[in-house]
């Protein structure tokens, strides 16, 4: 292979094509407790689940080093595609930028690109995917660039959460936000902006009633428009049944050309917690 494709730990595995064997994942770690894991192919993200449930304290996640990409550009390839995490959201896209300034410092003639996916989890593994499909059809490197970071301005990203739990211990929620959420038990959907940020877009009483408006805004999103060769990405944690029942109510009125199921890795769990549904077209 003539190219290579590297994503942070946040883009999902698969249930097809071998969890996406062909990409080469930078772990961020995950800190709880005091103790920190890495988020490999080793992690087990339901015992994860649990020991979040249990803390009283909120857990962290730190992007990878310069070095750790430094590491993962070795190789034959001469054309390298980084996808990260949002800017706005991890340090994950400096660390990889950073190491694409230093390996050109030492005179290493590569080509590399380093996507900020402005978003996260399914919108990553839709990136890499896109990549994929443009670099196998033998485009040339500025080529594919220009392609894919028109895709990452027209995609959408849209969760909602079974719990706010981790953003009121991480206070991203205000102390009267937290008391009314968990009074309530308000369920939100939310979505990427432009810029790759997370704004909130709607919320429900019960996790039926959200979901039942996620679907509502992929269809109002996708109205009128033509969806032959658009997919569909659906992360979700711990809740491949939830997952289905999403794809399918989608597929009643919107025609995307497949839909590709991902299982919420390390960083996506940390921050979706178990139920969480997160969706990129």
């Amino acid at each position: 292979m003539s190219y290579k494709i590297i994503g942070d730990s946040c883009c999902d595995y698969t249930q097809f094509d071998n969890g996406m064997k062909w990409l080469n994942r930078v772990p961020l770690t995950i800190t709880l407790d005091d103790i920190e894991y890495v988020d490999d192919a080793n992690l087990d993200c339901l015992a994860l689940i649990k020991k979040m449930d249990k803390s009283k304290n909120a857990p962290k996640s730190a992007c990878p080093s310069p070095g750790q990409f430094m590491d993962a550009f070795q190789g034959e390839a001469k054309d390298v595609y980084v996808v990260t995490l949002s800017e706005k959201l991890s340090g994950t896209y400096g660390s990889a930028s950073m190491a694409q300034d230093m390996l050109a410092d030492l005179g290493v003639m590569k080509n590399i690109h380093v996507f900020n996916s402005k978003s996260a989890a399914a919108a990553e593994v839709a990136i890499c995917l896109k990549i994929k499909e443009l670099a196998d059809r033998g485009l040339a490197f500025d080529d594919v660039v220009s392609q894919v970071e028109n895709f990452i301005k027209d995609m959408t990203t849209l969760f909602t959460l079974e719990t706010l739990e981790v953003l009121r211990k991480n206070g991203r929620l205000t102390k009267l936000q937290s008391v009314i959420t968990e009074a309530l038990q308000v369920k939100m959907v939310m979505g990427a902006t432009s810029e790759g940020e997370v704004e909130a877009i709607a919320k429900a009483l019960t996790i039926s009633a959200a979901l039942k408006k996620l679907i509502e805004q992929v269809k109002n999103k996708c109205k009128d428009q033509d969806l032959s060769e658009r997919m569909l990405y659906i992360t979700q944690c711990n809740c491949p049944d939830r997952a289905e029942m999403v794809k399918n109510k989608i597929l009643e009125t919107c025609a995307f050309k497949d839909v590709v199921i991902c299982e919420a890795r390390g960083i996506s769990t940390v921050y979706a917690n178990s139920g969480g549904i997160i969706l990129a077209f």
